[in-house]
C-alpha cells in the first residue's frame, strides 16, 4: 500500500476506542458468519510469550485472488457509510494496521481451500507491504498457511474445529 501510511495514520487517529473490533465484527457479519470469536493465538504465548489477538469467523471466506485484491488496497469496500450499527467508513485495515507494525496475518478458507496473506510495516519506507514467501513455484504473496516456515507459529494449526469449509482468521501481531 505505497504512499498511504500518512493517510492510514490520520484515519487511525480519528478512530474511536475498539474501532478495530467493530470493523472486523461488521466484516464477519457481512460475510454471513454465524459465529465470531475474539481471542488469543496461543502458540505465540508458549513460544515467545506474545499474546496476539485473533478474530475468527465462519463467514464466506476468501479465495487466493479475493484475499490478494482485498488486502493489497485501501478503501476496497465501497459501501455506504451509516450509523453505529452500519458501515463505519474507516475499514478494518486502517483501524488495525498502525498499532500492529509487526503485521496482520489473514488466513481465509473458501470451499475448504486455505490462503494466507501477511501485511507488515516497512519501517524504512513507512509503507505497508505484503510479505513475499518463497515457494516451489516462485515468490508469492498469498500461500497455503502450511507453507509458511515460522518457528513461532504453525499457521496451519490455528484453525479451530468449528471452522469447517469457509471462514476467516485474523491474527494481530502487535508491535513486538
Amino acid at each position: 500500500i505505497t504512499g498511504a501510511s500518512n493517510f492510514v495514520n490520520r484515519m487511525f487517529e480519528a478512530c474511536g476506542r475498539f474501532q478495530w473490533a467493530r470493523e472486523f465484527l461488521k466484516n464477519s457479519i457481512e460475510a454471513g458468519a454465524t459465529r465470531v470469536e475474539f481471542g488469543i493465538e496461543w502458540q505465540a504465548v508458549k513460544s515467545i510469550s506474545a499474546y496476539r489477538r485473533t478474530i475468527i469467523d465462519n463467514g464466506s471466506g476468501m479465495n487466493h485472488e479475493e484475499l490478494l485484491r482485498f488486502f493489497s488496497t485501501l478503501g476496497e469496500g465501497g459501501k455506504k457509510i451509516g450509523g453505529v450499527h452500519d458501515n463505519f467508513g474507516v475499514g478494518a485495515k486502517i483501524a488495525a494496521l498502525p498499532w500492529n507494525p509487526e503485521g496482520l496475518v489473514v488466513i481465509s478458507y473458501k470451499d475448504g481451500d486455505a490462503s494466507l496473506i501477511w501485511i507488515v510495516l516497512d519501517e524504512s519506507s513507512g509503507d505497508y507491504e505484503l510479505v513475499e514467501f518463497e515457494t516451489s513455484s516462485g515468490v508469492r504473496c498469498v500461500v497455503d498457511p502450511t507453507q509458511v516456515d515460522d518457528p513461532d507459529c504453525d499457521w496451519g494449526a490455528i484453525r479451530p474445529d468449528w471452522l469447517t469449509d469457509n471462514g476467516t482468521i485474523i491474527v494481530l501481531l502487535g508491535s513486538g
